[in-house]
């Protein structure tokens, strides 16, 4: 299942790559996150782990994350993994006019075994929660730029 999404941030680049790159702020704009783990490698750079737990339906899922690439402040790509299913994740970040920056996400999901059959029907709510997080992400980045420029 592909999906892409866009989101036009009112702030520049630097700061949004700033804000994505910072693991603490992952839960405050990743709804279902509970937690952020760092397993191994140079945090945030090509080859590193993170073990992220969500609470999702009530249930917890662990997913391990693996930078695959990364071009400050361009460009990331990931994998995320779970006992359900494999998602590559390109993550891009350009410049706007204004100074503004357009984020760009797009998303490769593979189901394994039996949620294969869920997956069709989930589609819908998958997207819905991609394109809430993201707008968690721009409220959050526009908050903090504002709150900082008083």
């Amino acid at each position: 299942m592909k999906f892409n999404f866009c989101v036009d941030i009112g702030v520049g680049r630097a700061e949004t790559w700033q804000a994505f790159e910072d693991l603490a702020l992952l839960p405050e704009w990743q709804s279902a996150l509970v937690s952020v783990e760092h397993k191994t490698g140079v945090r945030g750079q090509p080859g590193s782990v993170a073990e992220l737990c969500f609470r999702e339906n009530g249930r917890r899922v662990v997913v391990q994350q693996t930078i695959t690439e990364r071009r400050k402040p361009d460009f990331r790509a990931a994998i995320r993994e779970s006992a359900a299913a494999k998602a590559l994740i390109v993550d891009t970040f350009d410049s706007l006019p204004g100074g503004g920056t357009r984020w760009s996400s797009w998303i490769n999901v593979s189901f394994r075994g039996a949620t294969r059959f869920v997956a069709l029907f989930a589609a819908r709510t998958m997207r819905r929660h991609v394109e809430e997080d993201m707008q968690r992400f721009k409220l959050l980045v526009e908050t903090r730029a504002a709150e900082a420029d008083r």
